[in-house]
C-alpha cells in the first residue's frame, strides 16, 4: 500500500488526519500510489467534483486529468502545481521514502481564481450538464489565493513526511529486536 504509513495505525492515523483536515480545512487531501491510483477514498470532495462524479464522461475526463496529474509527478522532488480541466487547483505533492517515490498527495481542488461567464457555458454545452446545477456546485468550491494554497500543501509535506519517518523507524525496531 502506498498511503504516508506502511503499518495498519498508520494507515488509520492518516485516514483519520485526512477526514479532519478535510473537514476543518474545506480542503480535499488524497494520498494515491506511484502510478496514480487513489489509495484511499477523498473524505471530502470539492462539490464541482462530486457533481461531475454523477456524470460518466465528467467522472471519465477527471481521471485521465487531474487524477494522471498524480502519476506524471512520480520522479518529482518539488511540489507542482496543477488545474484540472475544470480550473479547480491543487499541489502534487511527492512524498519520498529512502529516496524513492513513496506516496503522491494532492492538496486543494479550490478555485484559485474567478470563472467566467464563457468558460462556465463553454463547459456546460460541452458535458451537456443541467446549468443550474452546474452553478449550484461550482458555488460550494471554496476560493483561495495560490500562496496560501502553497503554504497548506508544504503542511501536508511535512505531516506526511513525519509519518514515514516515524513509520520507518518503527520497522527498523522490529527488525533489531
Amino acid at each position: 500500500r502506498m498511503t504516508p504509513a506502511r503499518n495498519g495505525k498508520g494507515d488509520d492515523l492518516w485516514a483519520e488526519f485526512q477526514n479532519t483536515f478535510s473537514e476543518f480545512a474545506g480542503l480535499s487531501i488524497q494520498a494515491f500510489s506511484e502510478t496514480g491510483s487513489a489509495v484511499q477514498p477523498s473524505p471530502k470532495l470539492p462539490p464541482l467534483c462530486v457533481f461531475f462524479q454523477r456524470y460518466p464522461e465528467t467522472q471519465a475526463a477527471c481521471k485521465r486529468d487531474c487524477f494522471s496529474k498524480a502519476a506524471a509527478c512520480r520522479d518529482s522532488r518539488k511540489t507542482l502545481s496543477a488545474r484540472c480541466y475544470a480550473g479547480l487547483s491543487y499541489r502534487v505533492v511527492p512524498i519520498r521514502r529512502r529516496n524513492r517515490l513513496h506516496s503522491v498527495i494532492l492538496v486543494g481542488r479550490v478555485l484559485t481564481e474567478v470563472f467566467g461567464g464563457e468558460q462556465c457555458l463553454g463547459f456546460i454545452e460541452r458535458y451537456k450538464l443541467s446549468r443550474e446545477s452546474f452553478l449550484e456546485s461550482l458555488a460550494g468550491v471554496r476560493s483561495l489565493g495560490s500562496p496560501d494554497l502553497d503554504r497548506i500543501a508544504l503542511f501536508v509535506r511535512r505531516l506526511a513526511t513525519t509519518f514515514i519517518a516515524g513509520d520507518t523507524r518503527l520497522e527498523h525496531r522490529r527488525v533489531m529486536l
